[in-house]
């Protein structure tokens, strides 16, 4: 990972979260939720249902076993920024292909560590999921600036979320066994995770 660079991710409800980013550089702007998993942060990425959303990690270390292609849920990231307490670079795992920072870092989605992330969590359970913006970097704008930059972000329910999404399966390969008599089974591919397809097969 590069040099550690400031960041702070601003809610809709004013609270302000100073942190470090990671992954890509740039800023990003979307709805904010949490999820409670102790593993699986690279399947939470690539799962297509993220698409719109930023992902707070409540588990407070992220990162440690890098990431893997054959733990995918499609073939890239669908999060718009990932929230963490604490990111781990120095991965350890034989089977890792490259870190988490790598990943987000090419496909454009900004991270933020050093964050509270239970905290957040529980202003999102008691008030309700709400919109935010990640910025990295020296700022010129003021607080009041930063907020009101949340209050134009639209709503998941504003966006082509399905639409981005379909087509989420492209290179996914599976050969069925030709000597096993098997069902056809259709899926429509709505935004789906590849983990359904393997339950299937």
């Amino acid at each position: 990972m590069s040099e550690r660079r400031s960041a702070v991710l601003v809610l809709e409800d004013g609270s302000f979260h100073q942190g470090y980013g990671f992954g890509h550089s740039g800023d990003a702007a979307a709805e904010v939720v949490f999820n409670t998993s102790m593993t699986g942060y690279q399947e939470i990425c690539t799962d297509a249902s993220y698409r719109g959303q930023m992902v707070v990690m409540t588990y407070p270390l992220i990162g440690n076993y890098g990431v893997t292609g054959r733990d995918l849920e499609s073939d890239a990231p669908w999060v718009a920024g990932l929230i963490v307490r604490e990111y781990y670079d120095d991965y350890s795992n034989c089977y890792a292909e490259r870190s988490l920072d790598e990943m987000l870092e090419q496909a454009g989605v900004p991270g933020i560590s050093g964050v509270d992330t239970r905290a957040i969590t529980r202003r999102i359970r008691t008030t309700g999921t709400m919109r935010g913006v990640l910025l990295q970097g020296e700022r010129k704008e003021s607080p009041a600036e930063m907020v009101a930059m949340v209050r134009e972000v639209p709503s998941v329910s504003q966006i082509d979320a399905v639409g981005d999404t379909v087509g989420a399966l492209a290179g996914l390969e599976y050969e069925p066994n030709p000597n096993e008599a098997m069902p056809r089974i259709v899926v429509v591919d709505c935004g789906i995770k590849w983990n359904i397809v393997r339950s299937l097969a």
